[in-house]
């Protein structure tokens, strides 16, 4: 309950659904985000976004002015539930397909213009944030802000910031702005053997053939980072994990299409012995 001590009246809390909270969130946006333009609600990722060759939907697409970046929004109604997953996803999928996605209809051409990097930033907005979401959120290395909301009646709203890693500073016409905490020394080719051999990589985003193996860098690295998780192990950055492998003596070469389980997508390819 939310009290006004000048107007001695109390304000009960209020349950909405999350396209309400949607809404409330994009009629307001200027005053919530003053450094963010709003580009699109409902923005669709067409592709193998998530697991089960599934599009994706960003809830709220923007483009900050001050860091020249676009800014990935998700909301959840309640609990945070999955939030972490779903937003790394997204995030990676927009990375690794972003000039086709800044060319489509729904991104102003000013704003594709103005963008210094391919890493779009990260603010979710939620009922709650579990500690293990927070901490996960924390290890990526993204540019994000967590804030919880709360609704209560005559329209009003209690949106404060409870995480962010706001010291991380995008610099222009770096399109990996950020740098490893950790620089531990990997055998990325071999985690990556082991990942496909363990199976924890779904069959439709890589093929054998001998003595080749082709794979999707998206899901390899999603995969990469779930199993530095089980293990309780810091993963390197994306960026380190994939320069580790391209300069494996094996690799041949990147961004190359194939199709596996008739389905088609791109990936990297490597001789295996």
């Amino acid at each position: 309950m939310l009290f006004d001590l000048r107007s001695k009246e109390a304000y009960n809390p209020v349950i909405i659904s999350e396209i309400g909270l949607q809404e409330i969130i994009c009629n307001n946006f200027n005053l919530f985000f003053p450094d963010i333009t709003l580009v699109a609600k409902e923005f669709i990722l067409n592709g193998w976004v998530r697991g089960g060759f599934k599009s994706g939907r960003i809830d709220i697409l923007g483009f900050n002015q001050k860091s020249q970046s676009f800014v990935i929004f998700e909301l959840k109604k309640g609990y945070t539930k999955n939030i972490t997953n779903q937003i790394i996803d997204y995030v990676t999928y927009f990375q690794d397909n972003y000039d086709e996605i800044i060319e489509g209809e729904k991104i102003p051409k000013e704003l594709s213009l103005k963008a210094q990097t391919k890493v779009p930033e990260i603010i979710l907005i939620a009922g709650e944030f579990s500690h293990p979401s927070i901490k996960k959120m924390r290890s990526l290395e993204y540019s994000f802000k967590l804030f919880e909301y709360q609704i209560f009646e005559n329209g009003i709203i209690d949106l404060k910031k409870i995480s962010s890693n706001a010291k991380l500073q995008i610099k222009p016409g770096n399109i990996f702005p950020y740098t490893s905490k950790l620089k531990t020394k990997i055998d990325a080719y071999k985690i990556m053997l082991e990942l496909v051999n363990s199976n924890k990589i779904l069959g439709q985003f890589y093929k054998v053939s001998h003595p080749f193996l082709i794979i999707n860098p998206t899901k390899l690295y999603e995969a990469y980072f779930n199993y530095c998780s089980e293990l309780e192990t810091w993963p390197v950055e994306r960026v380190d994990f994939f320069e580790e492998l391209k300069n494996h003596r094996d690799f041949v070469r990147g961004s190359l299409s194939f199709r596996s389980i008739g389905k088609k997508t791109s990936g990297y390819k490597f001789k295996i012995s």
